[in-house]
């Protein structure tokens, strides 16, 4: 025994525990002369070796499989992707628009001021980004003269749930 990882003891427990559990909540049933359908039972093993972390902190999730991705396949140089991770950091809660901290959209000129590149290198990136779909461009609402940018959220996303049509969009 001493050989199993720990998760592997807890996965093992958990099956164990989940078998018998549903055999004597059948045998009890049976012995009672009683029948339900249509019902689950689960039982939860809990590690308390582990604790949250930040638990009140928002963070952003990355999708590692789909970044290395972007690397291997040379679609994005690590440059390009480290301004792409950059700007997951911007990312506004649930609706992954790219935003600054005062609900404002973030503008070429504020990336322009986060990474002192130059606004052609600015401008070439996004372009870059959109013409591989992890980055959508838009017209702002209240000035149709500014953008705004949505990331793909199969690459980076922040919070639990999506839009439906969004979700759609990336599919």
């Amino acid at each position: 025994m001493k050989d199993k990882s720990r998760n592997e003891l807890i996965k093992e427990l958990k099956e164990i525990v989940s078998i018998t559990s549903n055999n004597t909540l059948s045998d009890h049933l049976e012995a009672a002369d009683e029948q339900i359908d249509n019902i689950q039972m689960s039982v939860t093993v809990k590690d308390t070796s582990k604790t949250g972390w930040k638990g009140k902190h928002k963070f952003v999730k990355s999708f590692d499989i789909e970044l290395k991705k972007l690397i291997t396949s040379k679609k994005l140089t690590y440059e390009e992707y480290g301004f792409f991770s950059v700007l997951s950091l911007y990312l506004d809660y649930e609706d992954n628009y790219i935003m600054l901290n005062d609900e404002t959209y973030l503008t070429q000129k504020d990336m322009i001021k986060l990474t002192e590149f130059s606004r052609r290198k600015i401008s070439q990136m996004l372009n870059k980004f959109i013409s591989l779909d992890l980055i959508i461009e838009e017209k702002q609402i209240k000035d149709k003269r500014l953008k705004r940018y949505y990331i793909n959220p199969n690459y980076f996303f922040r919070g639990k749930m999506i839009d439906r049509d969004r979700k759609e969009q990336f599919k």
